[in-house]
């Protein structure tokens, strides 16, 4: 599907200049919104002990890898933006930029803790602003999946991210990926095959074994 999506919209130089700026035009408008959200809490005079999250749900590929769309586990699909703003954030946290490893799981812990609750042992999820306070560690990893459709149309994919790599196995046919998102941040060399890389490719497999164990 991202390749057939790529040739309808990017396999050209016109489709692909069309393509990204209706793209851009869609991020621009809602920078538009956001700015007359805050200008509202301005007026109402709230923003002071009003919090704003400001996320996505997926990233996009517009090109990269061949691809077009969010299903795939590259960078581009699953990197968003968080941004925790407002005049509520403590002042020690503001004005900050983090390089911890955020989900979307950890919004709510996140803001029942900024608002004095202490989120229930069961919730899943980081309280973020504890992690910049040196509260609690920081998160080392993560469990990947994208199993909707499957192959052809979409080849199911799950793996392990770390903070400078990446496991993927596309588990319909026993394919591998390693990458080494600190020397190669674009992910354009598959390094499972490697056989210097064996010592990280096991350790990540084993890991990724435990928390498949997990999440289920």
């Amino acid at each position: 599907m991202g390749r057939d999506r790529w040739k309808l919209l990017l396999s050209t130089p016109e489709l692909r200049q069309q393509t990204t700026r209706d793209y851009y035009r869609l991020i621009t408008g809602v920078d538009e919104v956001v700015g007359s959200l805050v200008a509202q809490l301005k007026k109402l005079d709230i923003d002071k002990n009003t919090l704003i999250v400001f996320m996505g749900d997926n990233g996009f590929l517009l090109g990269e890898h061949g691809l077009e769309g969010k299903w795939f586990g590259f960078e581009e699909s699953i990197r968003v933006p968080l941004i925790i703003s407002g005049g509520a954030m403590p002042k020690s946290l503001q004005g900050i930029s983090s390089r911890q490893l955020a989900l979307n799981i950890d919004i709510a812990p996140t803001l029942l803790s900024l608002a004095g609750i202490h989120p229930p042992d069961s919730m899943q999820g980081y309280d973020l602003l504890a992690v910049e306070q040196k509260k609690r560690p920081a998160r080392r990893d993560f469990f990947y999946e994208h199993t909707y459709l499957g192959s052809p149309r979409l080849p199911k994919v799950e793996g392990v991210v770390t903070s400078d790599l990446k496991y993927m196995l596309y588990t319909e046919h026993g394919y591998e990926e390693l990458y080494d998102l600190a020397k190669d941040p674009h992910e354009t060399l598959n390094l499972a095959k490697h056989s210097s890389e064996k010592v990280r490719l096991e350790k990540l497999r084993k890991r990724y074994e435990e928390l498949k164990r997990q999440v289920k």
